[in-house]
């Protein structure tokens, strides 16, 4: 461990890291609003709209998206359909 991280624990902080989640998601080219548990969220073309795990929907602004998302490929099909 690096000394930035030993010195944030001797300090009472904690080390977190983010869990990994699955999403869908699609790039919006256009304005557009989505009912979430939030309320009405009103996205702008670059926004992306996602679809939780749950299956909810949602709105990541694109410069967030692309801070904390990659996109999935897949190397090899065949491997998928043996697993």
């Amino acid at each position: 461990m690096n000394s930035y991280f030993s010195s944030e624990l001797d300090s009472g902080w904690g080390v977190f890291i983010r869990k990994p989640r699955v999403i869908k998601a699609r790039q919006m080219n256009e304005y557009f609003e989505v009912t979430t548990s939030e309320g009405i969220l009103k996205g702008k073309p670059g926004d992306y709209l996602i679809i939780e795990e749950g299956g909810e929907l949602n709105l990541c602004r694109e410069e967030k998206f692309k801070k904390n998302y990659v996109k999935y490929s897949r190397k090899d099909k065949k491997d998928d359909k043996e697993t």
